[in-house]
């Protein structure tokens, strides 16, 4: 859907909202900045992106100018929030080939931000594992809960933890990977700071023990979607699994 089509059917809202929320924070803009920049009410902005919020065409265009992008990348389910801009018309006209680029660490702890998903391995083990824990930021760490006594709970030492985003319908993607060590939370102050965060397990259950991830090594890289400018970081390996060593 470009924008000379983008008027001709309906956004689906939910799709927007996630996608203006998740453009403002990889732009690292404030709920206010955005009102500002579009000449729209911040309680709008909020609204639009709780997907509550009465809107028009014009009203989206303004968020769109105020956020970098279009109207139609903005309604698009394949929409990377950290695009450099949606390309139309003639200036769309000749598309690079995708390729692998390698993602600043700043803009990988950005993608962990938003997402709440990843997978922890810890490989010096007598049987290696990956398993899937929802987790949460705590400055620059990683935590995450679980019951004692469960194998998420025998995180310990040298671990990696990865989280990644797939668009298979357009083959884009991007993952970042993270390595460190991790400890089990022992302080009790510590721990009822956590509980602050409200980070519930998706297993359920109490989930009493915290495990602390220590990030040392934090590396991502991302497929450029067709319109997107060639890197400018050194290349990177065509594979997007492939890792430096570390």
């Amino acid at each position: 859907m470009d924008d000379e089509t983008a008027g001709t059917r309906t956004p689906d809202i939910h799709v927007v909202a996630g996608n203006a929320k998740a453009r403002r924070l990889a732009r690292g803009l404030t709920v206010a900045e955005v009102a500002e920049r579009g000449a729209i009410s911040a309680a709008w902005v909020r609204e639009l992106e709780a997907a509550h919020a009465s809107w028009n065409r014009a009203s989206l265009t303004r968020v769109a100018v105020a956020l970098d992008t279009s109207v139609a990348r903005l309604a698009s389910p394949d929409f990377d929030a950290f695009e450099d801009g949606a390309s139309t018309g003639a200036s769309a006209a000749r598309r690079p080939e995708p390729g692998v680029t390698e993602m600043p660490e700043e803009e990988c702890f950005a993608r962990l931000r938003l997402h709440s998903v990843g997978r922890v391995s810890q490989g010096a083990t007598d049987e290696p594992f990956v398993l899937p824990v929802n987790y949460a930021l705590d400055g620059g760490d990683i935590v995450f809960r679980t019951e004692p006594g469960t194998l998420p709970a025998s995180v310990h030492g040298r671990v990696a933890f990865e989280v990644d985003e797939l668009v298979r319908s357009a083959r884009l993607g991007w993952s970042v990977l993270v390595t460190g060590n991790a400890e089990a939370v022992t302080d009790d102050g510590e721990r009822r700071r956590l509980e602050d965060t409200r980070l519930a397990s998706w297993a359920g259950g109490d989930r009493p023990l915290w495990i602390r991830i220590r990030p040392d090594k934090v590396t991502g890289r991302r497929i450029l979607p067709h319109g997107a400018p060639p890197p400018s970081s050194p290349s990177a390996d065509s594979d997007l699994g492939a890792r430096d060593e570390g």
